[in-house]
């Protein structure tokens, strides 16, 4: 027999509750929803230290004013979340770059504040508490998704939004929103770390949603369920999918037998309604935004009308028809997973014709064997060509291809190499051209699928699929050489960007590892990994415990599941945009999952303890970041020498920022006595400095003071330290040329840059190639 929960039962018996009562119970919500949103979206660089400063005077009150209640829901989750962010912001006084640390762990910051907060003022009561918290957080999901889909449809709404937030940060001027026939970039600018957010919303409103107390509240989570499901398929994020399925399935098996069966319905005819409605977006809206277009808007409006209309009419009948029927719900349940499986199946087979407009690139590609290939097509129209490309995986490294063809489609062959990974078809008609079929060797290349939008379908075919699982091993083969330099506690936050062209084999650039495993490892070491992983662990156990007592507890497990799985292949745990959202789930499952009863038991001193470390932690990293905000804003109200070594001593971060200046303007050589030895002790300390900038200017300051083997060291350091950068080189020789002198010092330190040149050029994958006149200014000095 199946198992409705009380509060499903109450839905039954009440579904003609007022409006009023609606909102009264939904009001709050949806306005805290709409604070925590535009507070999120003040976690943008340049304003993110004022936001967290706020924040942190907000939370300190917060918490001491409802300390008993906060004290009450301190467990495991929270527990472990409080030691990784003291963990992180730990990190930063030893990182590589104070700077860099900085920037990255005041996200991590600004999100466990507002954690707190969630969990600070949810009301005393459970059920309400977590309902108020879940609820805050899908509204905020939810007004991300309406204002990134009308980035591309009226920019009525989003254009208010971004003119509110346009008073406090530049962040969000000139948003495009949009890749062209890709997919939408968001208000946050970043479409994978869009599709995180979007995704957890989907997840929370799906509980939400199946728990709703009336049918008007049912339809508005249910409207909120459309938007993100949206928005996700709009991001285009192959990994998000591919989690979020996993997400799913562990929400239908943490769900108890008797209310699977409208889970799986509710999921379906979400993910239907979703998108067929972001086929019409892509086929319609998906070009470079030239003035207010409907359909977009429309899409999340009807979308979200029928997904209710169908869900009243529909599923709420069949879900109450087999209430009583458990065997009947089983094989309807059975039916439906396979009915899923057969559309996935469908939906990557069922291709045809396509149409090719005047000079489109239309790109397929495929995986065939080493070997001898010839192609086929039939066409309507005019002439068709193709280039054909293949890519091995170093090929792939570098984003190069082998041009195995290149001409017209109708007498193509083309031979794969022995190495080839991936083979690539680029179709382009000069005029146009109706493209009914193609294949090679009697091998059928999918070219439209109808069950597919358009967009989607092209991220399937791209050679980046291929290109980015190799770059992310590459990612991960050269974070392991930082973690090796600090495998204790790691080499800080932002020591991958900071750090990553010290050990590359050929240049690439990226800010982040892609898998925040392996960026925890090398920033906090082990001791980081150990306490991101007990966060996990200690989330899944309780939701575990919890999965039959608190309706909650499955679709919080879904979105621990697909936070932990999509941190393998994304940056969300370092963008700013996801991590409230995140850290609120765990707070989430503290306060809904956990019951005072787990193993080991924090008592009343612990969890006191607990308390009193976080906001000692709290308050000395607020004076230490207001040191930091009072620095640049004293250099800014007055930019003077003693200004400069006055703010470097305020500021614990980013005290390099203001020695190197003062060191700069101290490099003509009639400054006097006191600024030329301040500036001498400025250069000594920031020649300790690991920086990919720093040593440069130090090399030239040494050189205009007449210190010829100290800009010769900065010099190494600098090409040592950026050895992948091609520029860097080249800066490095050029300002060798410029100080060019007859001695023995710089005869040997020319000779040893050139040295180091070419053994590196030896030594790697990647080649730095200098202009003429720097080669052979090395080469002269190598030859003697």
């Amino acid at each position: 027999m199946i198992e409705v929960s009380p509060i499903s039962k109450k839905y039954r018996k009440s579904n003609t509750l007022t409006l009023s009562r609606f909102d009264q119970s939904m009001g709050a919500p949806i306005v805290l929803g709409i604070v925590f949103f535009f507070i999120l979206c003040l976690g943008a660089a340049d304003v993110i230290r004022s936001t967290a400063m706020i924040a942190a005077i907000f939370m300190l009150l917060v918490a001491a004013v409802r300390f008993k209640v906060l004290r009450e829901r301190i467990h495991l989750p929270f527990l472990a979340l409080t030691l990784y962010v003291i963990m992180d912001g730990v990190s930063t006084f030893y990182a590589v770059s104070g700077k860099f640390a900085l920037r990255e762990f005041l996200k991590v910051f600004l999100a466990y504040l507002l954690s707190v907060i969630l969990l600070a003022t949810s009301p005393k009561k459970e059920e309400t508490a977590g309902k108020r918290l879940l609820s805050i957080l899908v509204v905020c999901t939810a007004l991300g998704s309406l204002v990134s889909i009308d980035l591309i449809s009226t920019r009525w709404i989003s254009g208010a939004v971004t003119g509110v937030l346009g008073l406090f940060t530049e962040s969000y001027a000139d948003l495009d929103g949009l890749l062209e026939n890709s997919r939408i970039t968001s208000i946050f600018s970043n479409p994978n770390v869009f599709g995180g957010f979007t995704g957890l919303g989907i997840l929370l409103s799906l509980e939400l949603s199946e728990s709703a107390a009336s049918r008007r509240e049912r339809c508005f989570f249910l409207a909120i369920l459309s938007a993100d499901a949206l928005a996700f398929l709009l991001s285009n994020n192959r990994g998000a999918l591919i989690f979020i399925l996993i997400a799913c399935l562990a929400y239908f098996l943490l769900k108890q037998k008797g209310s699977r069966i409208g889970v799986l319905l509710l999921l379906i005819e979400s993910f239907v309604i979703a998108m067929a409605a972001t086929a019409v977006v892509t086929k319609t809206s998906f070009e470079a935004y030239d003035g207010v277009r409907l359909i977009p808007l429309l899409a999340l409006v009807i979308g979200a009308a029928v997904l209710c209309l169908v869900d009243s009419t529909v599923t709420g009948k069949l879900v109450l028809r087999l209430k009583d029927h458990e065997k009947k719900a089983m094989l309807v349940t059975g039916g439906l997973l396979a009915l899923a499986v057969v559309f996935a199946a469908a939906a990557l087979s069922l291709t045809g014709d396509t149409i090719l407009a005047r000079q489109q690139r239309f790109i397929r590609v495929a995986y065939p064997a080493a070997g001898s290939y010839s192609l086929a097509v039939e066409t309507e129209g005019e002439a068709l060509n193709v280039t054909v490309q293949s890519q091995n995986a170093q090929e792939a490294m570098l984003k190069e291809y082998n041009v195995l063809y290149s001409g017209s489609a109708y007498e193509a062959s083309f031979d794969v190499p022995e190495d080839s990974r991936i083979v690539m078809f680029v179709f382009q008609a000069p005029e146009g051209a109706h493209l009914i079929s193609a294949s090679y060797d009697g091998r059928r290349i999918p070219l439209r699928y109808y069950l597919l939008p358009g967009a989607i379908a092209d991220r399937l075919h791209s050679t980046s699929v291929f290109s980015n699982l190799i770059q992310r091993l590459v990612y991960f083969r050269d974070g392991f050489k930082l973690f090796r330099r600090s495998p204790v506690v790691g080499l800080g936050m932002g020591a991958f960007e900071n750090a990553i062209k010290s050990v590359q084999s050929y240049y690439y650039e990226t800010k982040y590892a892609h898998n925040h495993y392996f960026q925890t490892l090398l920033e906090t070491g082990v001791v980081g990994l150990l306490l991101f992983l007990s966060l996990l662990y200690f989330s899944a156990a309780a939701v575990w415990k919890a999965r039959k007592k608190h309706p909650y507890a499955p679709a919080l497990g879904a979105a621990l599941v697909f936070m932990a799985g999509q941190a393998l292949t994304d940056i969300i745990f370092s963008a700013y945009a996801y991590l409230p959202v995140a850290f609120g789930t765990v707070a989430a499952i503290d306060l809904c999952c956990c019951d005072g009863t787990e193993r080991p038991k924090l008592g009343k001193t612990a969890k006191t303890a607990v308390l009193g470390v976080s906001a000692a932690c709290v308050v000395v990293y607020c004076v230490f970041l207001g040191g930091n905000m009072l620095a640049k804003k004293k250099v800014e109200n007055m930019p003077a020498m003693n200004t400069l070594v006055e703010a470097s001593r305020l500021d614990r971060f980013e005290w390099a920022d203001y020695a190197l200046p003062y060191v700069i303007n101290a490099m003509s050589e009639d400054v006097d006595y006191n600024v030329r030895t301040q500036a001498d002790a400025f250069a000594e300390r920031l020649g300790t400095v690991n920086s990919n900038t720093i040593p440069v200017y130090l090399a030239e300051y040494y050189f205009r003071t007449g210190r010829t083997e100290a800009g010769i060291a900065m010099l190494e350091k600098y090409v040592d330290y950026v050895s992948s950068d091609q520029n860097a080189w080249q800066k490095a020789v050029d300002m060798l040329r410029a100080f060019a002198e007859d001695s023995d010092a710089f005869r040997s330190g020319a000779a040893e840059l050139a040295r180091r040149l070419e053994t590196w050029n030896a030594e790697n994958l990647g080649k730095i190639r200098l202009d003429d006149a720097a080669s052979a200014f090395l080469a002269e000095y190598a030859a003697k």
